[in-house]
């Protein structure tokens, strides 16, 4: 107590964990103050030790944290028993979806996904048909009907011409550029062998390179 009656604050001396004697380089001997390091525990050190090392588990560091992501997280949805699929889909489908744990919900987005996927794929095909199509039509330019009645003459002559016709039909390749330019090859073969309606008869001698190329599309001739 100072004579004004000022309490003088007590400063505690700094009791150092390890000392060590100074250089001078200080204009004295130093003296070098070294603290513990604090101790780093895991964040699930909660955790019982055979859920620890879970990697599900890591990032909570309370079990307050635990339990608030598990209320906040979506409820598990519902395997039913049989799923709703699409008019003409494979059941392999609905047992596919059974062996992943899939919602009826997940595998409508999965198969709107697939939907959608498809139907970019054939705007597409589209798209580059209508191009390739306007270069084939270009070409022939005033033969362009005629060429297409050769080609589609093809499909009535050849023995399997009604089945790959239907095939064109279902797959919608009958519009594409590289099928009707190869009908109409095949076309002018058939035509310039006398196998076409219209066509000039073929003379005796005359030689067929379609049925060079394909013997088996046409019947054995005399």
């Amino acid at each position: 107590m100072s004579e004004n009656n000022v309490e003088t604050p007590t400063v505690e001396p700094v009791v150092p964990v390890e000392t060590a004697e100074g250089d001078g380089a200080l204009n004295g001997d130093a003296t070098i103050q070294t603290v513990a390091e604090p101790v780093v525990t895991e964040p699930t050190n909660w955790l019982p030790d055979d859920l620890r090392a879970n990697d599900k588990l890591k990032g909570f560091e309370t079990p307050e944290a635990l339990a608030r992501a598990y209320l906040e997280a979506p409820p598990p949805q519902e395997i039913p028993e049989t799923y709703a699929l699409p008019e003409g889909m494979s059941a392999k489908m609905g047992e596919w979806a059974k062996e992943n744990g899939f919602s009826q919900t997940q595998l409508d987005n999965v198969l709107k996904l697939q939907e959608d996927f498809r139907v970019y794929q054939t705007s597409v095909a589209n798209k580059v048909y209508t191009e390739g199509r306007k270069q084939l039509f270009d070409s022939w330019g005033e033969n362009k009907d005629a060429n297409l009645k050769v080609a589609e003459s093809v499909l009535s002559t050849v023995p399997s011409g009604q089945k790959l016709a239907q095939v064109l039909k279902q797959t919608g390749e009958g519009g594409n550029p590289l099928v009707i330019g190869f009908l109409h090859e095949i076309g002018s073969f058939l035509k310039e062998g006398g196998y076409l309606k219209g066509s000039a008869p073929k003379a005796a001698d005359t030689h067929n390179p379609l049925k060079a190329r394909y013997p088996t599309m046409f019947p054995t001739e005399e």
